[in-house]
């Protein structure tokens, strides 16, 4: 879809830190560099919807931020939606 959509081939679980053992879920670099995360678990309890969770990502979120790296945000259903392709575009390109 990326292809079809003239994007970038993006890198799956990009490790982005050298101490941490954070991955994003997708790394684009076009004219900004973008992390594609998909935050899945929304409706039921998993580690990224509780108090800690929350707040490691908190951190890892901005430490991207730190680097210079744009943060896209999607749930499963929207991964493959015209919308998030579109925007992507308007970013990248």
């Amino acid at each position: 879809m990326c292809q079809a959509s003239g994007l970038p081939s993006p890198t799956p679980e990009f490790k982005f830190h050298e101490d941490r053992k954070w991955r994003i879920d997708y790394f684009f670099e076009g004219k900004v560099k973008i992390a594609l995360e998909v935050e899945g678990g929304l409706w039921v309890k998993s580690r990224h919807r509780g108090s800690t969770g929350f707040l490691k990502d908190m951190e890892k979120y901005n430490e991207l931020t730190k680097k210079e790296i744009y943060l896209y945000r999607v749930i499963p259903s929207k991964l493959s939606d015209s919308k998030t392709f579109s925007d992507l575009q308007k970013i990248l390109l």
